[in-house]
């Protein structure tokens, strides 16, 4: 992985990497009607990013996946 540039970019990967972590806070940030429908205990950390590169050295991205009923 490329390293990350940003103190705050740190912080955030640190604390959201763990799916738990961002499960708790999504399920309360995500509108009611659609967070009672993610399974939250399969929320999974995927690999890939969404920033172009040529601002990879100023953000980064955390990339999840979860099945919905």
């Amino acid at each position: 992985m490329d390293p990350i540039h940003q103190p705050h970019d740190k912080l955030f990967k640190a604390g959201f990497s763990d799916p738990a972590n961002a499960a708790a806070f999504l399920r309360h940030q995500l509108p009611e009607a659609l967070a009672v429908r993610i399974i939250w205990d399969a929320l999974t950390l995927e690999p890939g990013t969404f920033v172009d590169s040529q601002f990879r050295e100023s953000e980064s991205d955390l990339l999840f996946s979860a099945p919905v009923s």
